[in-house]
């Protein structure tokens, strides 16, 4: 197996650092899904690696493979995902009075931007000889990690609140999954996915714990740098939860700056529902932040986000 490219997972809590196959999920030194670890990479490695053309043609996101952290001998499970079109928008652009396009992830295998990172993820499941894979969510990871599961030939099994949109679970049903409805909140939900996991050994996808789900979300930064190559936007703007897409997506864009792919990087937005603001009020140094607990649900539009706390 070679796995040279990635140098070592590192603990973004207390710098740790282990070996990439030591560790599954988080940090040992800390409980529960704290101690989230960042996959470290040795560039040199990844620069003789990637002999792509930058033109443009992106036909999915394994373009990019040298950047992702799977085995060179494992066989990618892919739906095609990523290469969606970067789309002009004339009238929002006329309505704000900035130039605004806008990267169509919705033209994904599962019809989410999740599925590249649950590409990844099962890819390295299936490497690794698992037999099922499992993840809490509201709808569209349950869907993403239905898709790829049946594609990769692997049980799944989905833990959702009872309150998710039925309409939701149609698709991973339709996938062949378990769908396994918690009475209780997402936070719960989530809780069980993750005792499940400790109990039997199922791999799991939850992206607050998996530090391999937002490398395969920076493939978007990837796309988004090559499309843009010659005019890099001043701004991305991303609806955040956990933060692992917008970060993956400043990832792949300070990767192609640091390698002189690109020229420059853009500034990132993230916007976040006013009852589920943890990361937007630690960043902007609120001198208290209160974890977002049972109770404390947010009422944003979008039911993806309808969430207590960013998991």
């Amino acid at each position: 197996m070679t796995l040279d490219h990635v140098e070592t997972l590192e603990c973004t809590l207390c710098g740790a650092t282990y070996d990439p196959d030591q560790v599954v999920y988080t940090c040992p030194e800390h409980d529960g899904v704290a101690g989230i670890l960042e996959v470290v990479y040795d560039y040199d490695v990844i620069h003789d690696r990637f002999d792509a053309p930058l033109d443009g043609n992106i036909q999915t996101q394994w373009k990019y493979r040298a950047f992702l952290p799977v085995d060179t001998e494992a066989t990618p499970v892919t739906l095609d995902e990523g290469g969606t079109d970067l789309l002009d928008a004339p009238q929002l652009s006329a309505e704000l009075g900035v130039d605004v396009h806008v990267k169509n992830d919705g033209l994904n295998p599962t019809g989410c931007f999740k599925d590249r990172a649950t590409s990844v993820a099962v890819t390295k499941a299936r490497h690794a000889g698992q037999n099922i894979v499992t993840c809490a969510s509201t709808g569209n990871a349950a869907a993403s990690l239905a898709g790829y599961a049946a594609r990769a030939d692997l049980d799944c099994r989905i833990f959702v609140p009872e309150s998710a949109p039925e309409g939701k679970l149609v698709q991973p049903r339709v996938y062949g999954a378990d769908v396994l409805a918690v009475a209780g909140s997402y936070d719960e939900a989530y809780d069980l996915s993750m005792d499940v996991t400790e109990s039997y050994g199922w791999y799991n996808r939850n992206a607050a714990i998996n530090p391999f789900q937002i490398e395969g979300k920076r493939t978007v930064g990837h796309e988004l740098a090559e499309q843009t190559q010659d005019s890099i936007p001043d701004w991305v703007v991303f609806s955040m939860g956990d933060g692992c897409t917008i970060g993956g997506c400043w990832k792949g864009f300070r990767e192609f700056d640091e390698l002189d792919y690109v020229e420059d990087t853009p500034k990132m937005l993230g916007v976040q529902p006013e009852g589920a603001s943890a990361i937007h009020d630690a960043f902007h140094g609120h001198d208290e932040i209160d974890e977002v607990g049972p109770g404390t649900r947010s009422r944003p539009v979008v039911h993806s986000r309808r969430v207590e706390g960013p998991h």
